[in-house]
């Protein structure tokens, strides 16, 4: 019968190693412990039949139980996939565009032993890795086999601090571990990732509890989302608590805290604006250096539908004389967008 065994690095006391020979042998001094030790023969890969002689010596009396050691886990599975907009790559590696990567939602209620597996699933979807490119200074493909997954588990706080991390494997399953989870009065977060922001695949999250998830676990949501909402959540427990605190303001006179909660207000939604402008600024970098195409601004683009027409003179207007459009790296050399700061009367309109 086979089995999933997964066990912590500390925990191994000795090994033989695999080898091929018709037997092998483990010599060792062991303190006394009181839940006993644990010996598991097993060849190096699975579904190998045969039948093997197990000999134990021992310089006191041990008593040898043959035990079936399972736990009756919970099994969980969602599916998900890496695209142009959920392609984030690994926090510590991306520190800007992680934030697109999807997170899973992960109640814990009571301690619990946990099991993160994640598979990834060749699709139509690989395209080029935007870091790689500049790396290698070539525009080459990300082949399936060399994308990189692994997971990373947080606290659903402020922050996102990371709680445990996997390592990153481009063969087989990533798999995390975690004994002994203790219970919060949040969520955990699940974020499953490929290593370069840019890497496009299909993938497959498996997670194993010895204690059943709440209705509404492993909800996927995009972590820039739950970032945005849990500061929004902050700003308003701060605001409430400023509000039930404040003095009353004397008849005839405006409460200096009204005007201090506009101008916070008015600065988290400026900080929103600010973040959200620079995640759409890099998505609009790394599409250009993964596919090498320029930007077009599908609200704004280069044809008549931008242009004021004259309703009463259409034919004298200036945008039936245009013979073509182009960008100011075509016809100008050295040219900036901005130059010794911005000034009212850098915007020259012309006739357009």
């Amino acid at each position: 019968r086979r089995k999933r065994w997964m066990i912590p690095e500390d925990e191994i006391v000795a090994s033989t190693g695999f080898q091929r020979k018709t037997s092998v042998w483990l010599q060792l001094e062991l303190p006394a412990s009181p839940n006993g030790y644990v010996i598991m023969p097993s060849t190096e890969t699975p579904n190998e039949q045969g039948k093997y002689t197990l000999s134990v010596y021992a310089s006191q009396t041990v008593n040898i139980v043959n035990t079936d050691p399972e736990k009756p886990w919970h099994e969980y599975m969602v599916s998900g996939e890496w695209d142009e907009s959920t392609n984030g790559g690994f926090r510590r590696a991306n520190p800007r565009s992680w934030v697109n990567n999807t997170c899973y939602a992960l109640p814990i209620a009571t301690r619990s032993d946990l099991l993160i597996l994640l598979q990834k699933h060749e699709s139509d979807t690989v395209t080029s890795s935007a870091q790689e490119v500049i790396k290698r200074k070539l525009d080459t493909k990300t082949t399936f086999e060399k994308i990189s997954i692994g997971i990373l588990l947080a606290l659903d706080d402020d922050n996102l601090t990371e709680v445990r991390c996997s390592e990153f494997v481009t063969e087989g399953e990533a798999a995390l571990l975690c004994s002994g989870l203790p219970p919060r009065k949040e969520s955990y977060l699940i974020l499953p990732s490929t290593y370069i922001a840019g890497d496009h695949c299909k993938y497959s999250l498996h997670v194993y509890t010895t204690n059943s998830l709440d209705v509404g676990a492993l909800e996927p949501s995009p972590v820039a989302q739950r970032v945005k909402a849990k500061r929004f959540a902050r700003y308003e427990e701060e605001n409430a608590e400023r509000k039930l605190n404040k003095p009353a303001p004397m008849p005839g006179q405006s409460s200096i805290n009204d005007t201090t909660d506009a101008v916070v207000k008015r600065n988290n939604d400026q900080s929103s604006d600010e973040l959200k402008a620079a995640r759409i600024r890099q998505r609009i970098i790394d599409e250009y250096i993964a596919t090498g195409r320029l930007f077009m601004d599908r609200d704004f683009p280069a044809g008549p539908s931008s242009l004021h027409v004259d309703p009463d003179e259409p034919n004298t207007d200036v945008a039936v004389n245009i013979a073509t459009w182009k960008r100011p790296s075509e016809f100008l050399t050295d040219n900036v967008l901005f130059k010794d700061g911005i000034q009212a009367s850098d915007v020259v309109q012309g006739e357009v």
